[in-house]
């Protein structure tokens, strides 16, 4: 039999007995729904971690150095001066210094003043949820563009993006306009400005409080932490603290722990359906001794029989795969948020998407092979005459 007769077969008989067919197919589309599903939210729950840690921490092996404080302006000037050309010989690009200082806004609001680089989005994220993040324009603008935390926002007393607000840092007054508002995941009032803009501004500041944010191949993070720690260790200033603030080793061990329960549970469903569909197909055989036997008295070789029944096998798989990617996505849209991640209008990845349909394919090859070689071993003269 060529294969095109073959695949013809295999329509005749999965459209002669669509009863049985069907129950076959269901026994496993629940094993490969809940695949796909954990695959599906194995993807999306990485990222919605990877966005949450770079958002409230920074990226991965993101490490920060503060404590940089001093009565000593010199010595602040020689240590950051130190710490910029010691991560430049490392190469390590993504750094980012900001200058922290102590602000009070109108409604006397307390709030931290981050004087940050342009480097500083590049390690931490921040989610703006009204108007727009800082960029190279507001170097130049006066007044200065100030964005908001949650915190600050809800307690300046004219809260839009836009507003003029007055900052009163040490001894200066600074005006500054409101251009964002932002959620950094911390609960203190935090106020966001250029570096640039600020020192543009002329104004006298107290000696700040200066941090570093850096960002290294998380393989090579430790031997680099030692490295930048001797830095002020050397220069004898005390205070200085240098530590991991990324947490993503503990967040991926966690959840790699989560993703190991929900495969197991997919493979336990998935071996309950294949039981299910093997029984099912060694009964479809045995209901179908006799047309084995005709078939094998006109000429059909054994061969012929065995990619007949295998195929069968494997379409009904692969249809169940279908309908198991389609019932996935209705569940993830069914459940919107969980745990804080948001799944409202989430697509299915197309690794979920080809996971599915290859576990699915396999399947049918795999349970399918054992029908598939009873069959070939019909006895044409016992079928026909049992029949």
């Amino acid at each position: 039999m060529r294969f095109r007769s073959l695949l013809m077969a295999v329509r005749d008989e999965l459209a002669a007995n669509p009863t049985r067919s069907s129950l076959a197919a269901a026994s496993v589309v629940v094993g490969i729904t809940c695949l796909v599903v954990v695959v599906a939210l194995t993807g999306l729950g990485e990222q919605a971690i990877r966005s949450e840690i770079e958002r409230t921490a920074g990226r991965a092996a993101t490490y920060q150095i503060d404590g940089l404080k001093s009565d000593d302006p010199k010595l602040v000037t020689t240590l950051t001066d130190a710490m910029d050309q010691r991560l430049d010989q490392l190469g390590i690009s993504a750094h980012s210094r900001y200058d922290g200082y102590s602000a009070t806004a109108p409604g006397e609001t307390n709030a931290e003043l981050f004087a940050i680089d342009r480097s500083y989005s590049r390690i931490r994220t921040t989610d703006v949820l009204q108007g727009r993040w800082l960029n190279s324009d507001d170097d130049h603008r006066y007044p200065i563009s100030v964005a908001a935390n949650d915190a600050a926002w809800d307690a300046l007393p004219n809260s839009r993006p836009g507003a003029v607000t007055v900052l009163h840092v040490g001894g200066s007054r600074i005006t500054a306009r409101l251009v964002a508002h932002i959620d950094d995941g911390r609960s203190e009032a935090t106020l966001y400005v250029s570096s640039t803009a600020l020192h543009a501004a002329q104004v006298d500041l107290p000696t700040p409080q200066p941090g570093y944010l850096y960002a290294v191949t998380p393989s090579d993070a430790t031997q680099l932490a030692q490295d930048i720690a001797r830095i002020p260790q050397n220069l004898g200033a005390e205070g200085v603290s240098l530590h991991r603030v990324d947490d993503s080793d503990a967040f991926q061990r966690v959840f790699r722990i989560v993703q190991g329960f929900g495969v197991g549970a997919a493979a336990l469903a998935l071996a309950a359906g294949s039981l299910g569909f093997l029984n099912l197909g060694l009964a479809s055989v045995q209901q179908r001794v006799r047309d084995f036997g005709v078939l094998r008295s006109f000429g059909a070789t054994r061969r012929a029989i065995f990619v007949t029944v295998l195929l069968e096998s494997v379409a009904i798989t692969f249809a169940a795969g279908i309908a198991a990617v389609a019932l996935s996505w209705i569940a993830l849209q069914a459940v919107p948020n969980v745990g804080g991640i948001s799944f409202a209008h989430a697509d299915l990845s197309v690794s979920a998407i080809i996971t599915g349909l290859i576990v699915s394919v396999a399947l049918g090859i795999a349970v399918g092979l054992i029908p598939a070689r009873r069959a070939t071993r019909v006895n044409v003269i016992e079928a026909i005459r049992t029949a």
